[in-house]
């Protein structure tokens, strides 16, 4: 009788570890910003008009061979701009530098994607496209990061 109970006991502990398992993979690659991210800032681009400071959620890299998903977020600091910010789910192709971008959240007059975000792009099946590489684009820095 004994054994039986902890046989059952494991098996709970077991399928509770997966079901946090699957949930934590699926806030990873869902299509849908997660209330929280932990943003870690990379590099800041200075420009004539401002600036832009580039983040990214290192809790949400998901690798699968040469593709890495992640979110990131560029914070605009700009006299005048509209745009405060926006964060953005992409897949990076490491070997052929390329990224798509997946789901983007755009914030207008709010730093660092607070609030509610101003409109939301969502594009599942985008085309994999070239990008600068280098610290004066925010997908470069990124990819610099993620692929390293």
């Amino acid at each position: 009788m004994r054994a039986s109970s902890k046989n059952r006991q494991r098996s709970t502990v077991r399928e509770i570890a997966t079901a946090i398992t699957l949930i934590a993979s699926f806030s990873v690659v869902s299509g849908h910003a997660r209330a929280e991210h932990s943003w870690t800032h990379l590099h800041r681009i200075n420009a004539q008009s401002g600036t832009v400071d580039v983040y990214v959620d290192p809790g949400t890299i998901a690798k699968k061979g040469d593709l890495v998903q992640v979110w990131h977020l560029s914070d605009i600091k700009s006299e005048g701009a509209k745009l405060s910010s926006h964060a953005s789910r992409s897949e990076f192709d490491c070997k052929n530098k390329k990224i798509r971008l997946l789901y983007t959240e755009v914030y207008f007059g709010s730093a660092m994607a607070a609030g509610k975000p101003t409109y939301k792009i969502d594009k599942p099946k985008a085309k994999f496209e070239n990008f600068t590489l280098g610290t004066t684009a925010p997908a470069g820095i990124v990819y610099s990061f993620v692929c390293r």
